[in-house]
């Protein structure tokens, strides 16, 4: 039992669109008062927060991985973005440069590969 392409679309612009205007609901809403400095620096935490959470996740699913897996390019590539995470301190380049080496490294072994 699987849903069809035009469902799938629908259920994904319905999401995409309650999810936006939640998130805009809240700016509007928030924008004219004065926000407290404190929950202005604890917010300035949450990209980090959610993108470690991302990366750990994505740690975990890989150690789970035997060697020799081809998905082993991620871990990879997440350790050069853990390395430039921590020289850098820029969520930028952390970012620019995990994905780089994901990309680069997975075009390296489909080249060799044949």
């Amino acid at each position: 039992m699987g849903v069809d392409a035009v469902t799938f679309a629908m259920i994904t612009v319905l999401a995409g669109g309650g999810t936006f205007g939640i998130r805009a609901l809240f700016i509007m809403l928030v924008r004219s008062q004065q926000i407290n400095p404190k929950l202005l620096a604890a917010l300035s935490f949450v990209p980090a927060a959610v993108f470690s959470g991302l990366v750990t996740h994505s740690l975990h699913l890989e150690l789970l991985l035997k060697p020799g897996d081809p998905a082993l390019i991620n871990l990879v590539a997440l350790s050069i973005a853990a390395f430039v995470s921590v020289k850098t301190k820029s969520i930028h380049w952390t970012l620019l440069t995990g994905m780089v080496t994901m990309w680069g490294l997975n075009w390296v072994v489909g080249l060799a590969q044949g």
